[in-house]
């Protein structure tokens, strides 16, 4: 769903199976306003059985003018059997005007045939900062993926900075092939920001 000046907290979502493809999030597809804050929502036990485009609690944020908190999520055991781009928290955030994903965790998912992935974020192309964030158990296989990274996939806008503080990715697994793919245990490929007590 669309949503503009988003607040949502301490939701639930569990058991859900998408049989679509498209923009997906168990939470928010489209977030576009001002202001979009997140808190303490979880998200348990999602299926996706068709390449999609998917978010775990945002698929897509994309105003210039958008600042985007969230705060104390989690998301545990996702499959996705048949490829897209993923996100544990966001799919992407693109030129927003900041993103901040602080105390969030992703467990327990497991992804074949991705072309984009990040255990936090796929991809930012504003300013943002992930921190004090985990991801546990997170495997991907059978893959072409482009860059991938265990809290972030793609930061590539050399005019902007993500910063990744205080982060923890364990048991982490990335089976890909290709050329020009960029694999991180933290970041797959970053332009501008920095890593640090990660």
């Amino acid at each position: 769903s669309f949503a503009e000046n988003l607040y949502i907290k301490n939701c639930k979502v569990e058991d859900i199976e998408f049989i679509n493809s498209g923009y997906l999030s168990a939470i928010a597809a489209h977030a576009k306003g001002k202001k979009t804050e997140i808190s303490g929502c979880s998200v348990k036990n999602i299926k996706l059985n068709k390449s999609c485009i998917f978010g775990g609690i945002i698929c897509s944020a994309d105003n210039s003018d958008n600042e985007i908190t969230i705060t104390n999520c989690n998301v545990n055991n996702i499959v996705g059997t048949e490829g897209g781009e993923f996100g544990g928290i966001v799919r992407a955030s693109s030129y927003a005007k900041k993103i901040t994903i602080e105390n969030c965790k992703v467990q327990n998912v497991d992804l074949k045939k991705m072309s984009r992935t990040g255990g936090i974020v796929d991809t930012n192309t504003g300013n943002g900062i992930i921190k004090n964030c985990s991801v546990n158990n997170f495997k991907i296989t059978e893959s072409s993926t482009y860059d991938t990274g265990g809290i972030l996939g793609n930061a590539g806008n050399s005019s902007c900075n993500t910063d990744i503080i205080d982060c923890n990715v364990s048991n982490l697994t990335i089976e890909g092939s290709g050329s020009s793919m960029c694999y991180g245990g933290i970041a797959g490929f970053m332009s501008g920001g920095s890593i640090s007590n990660c």
